[in-house]
């Protein structure tokens, strides 16, 4: 009778921890707003695991390889509202899945128009709807930032999360 019990408390404890992550992704998403774009995006959390870095070093982010920042169930997308310019690259009004290649001190920013993405697994069947490539400067943060965080302006918006951040630029033609 004792290992049923047992058995069904490590059943139990199992599933609430699934539970528990299932309703953290389903969080509402975060909405920046500009004069020129709406980005919405899901805010995963630091939680003690290493962001950007090696496979090696188990990485959320490895180096040198496609990421869709975001949530499971909510990626990072925007919606420009005019044709402009972003990270210096001419952009047609529309609605994009940011994309990063994270390099050391460089992201390639890459702006894709299949909506729905749901991590970066299937990233190659829609590589040809690739619609912007743009490389940035990443800096390191003034401090450690746990959320992953989009904050915008009318010039561009900031990324950040852990000890790393880009800016990407955007201007509206005639501004």
């Amino acid at each position: 009778m004792k290992r049923i019990l047992v058995l069904a408390l490590i059943v139990l404890s199992s599933t609430s921890a699934v539970f528990a992550k299932d309703s953290k992704s389903a969080a509402k998403p975060a909405t920046v707003t500009a004069s020129n774009y709406t980005i919405t995006y899901g805010q995963p959390a630091k939680n003690g695991r290493v962001i950007f870095g090696s496979k090696q070093n188990h990485a959320v982010v490895p180096l040198g390889e496609v990421w869709r920042p975001g949530t499971e169930s909510q990626p990072v997308e925007i919606t420009i509202n005019k044709d402009c310019l972003f990270a210096g690259h001419q952009l047609k009004a529309g609605t994009y899945t940011l994309l990063i290649k994270p390099m050391n001190m460089e992201w390639m920013v890459i702006l894709n128009s299949q909506m729905g993405q749901k991590g970066v697994f299937n990233y190659e069947k829609v590589k040809s709807k690739d619609a912007l490539y743009a490389a940035i400067a990443a800096k390191p943060a003034d401090k450690a930032v746990e959320t992953f965080t989009i904050t915008g302006t009318n010039d561009g918006f900031l990324i950040a999360w852990d000890q790393i951040t880009g800016f990407i630029s955007m201007k509206t033609f005639g501004q």
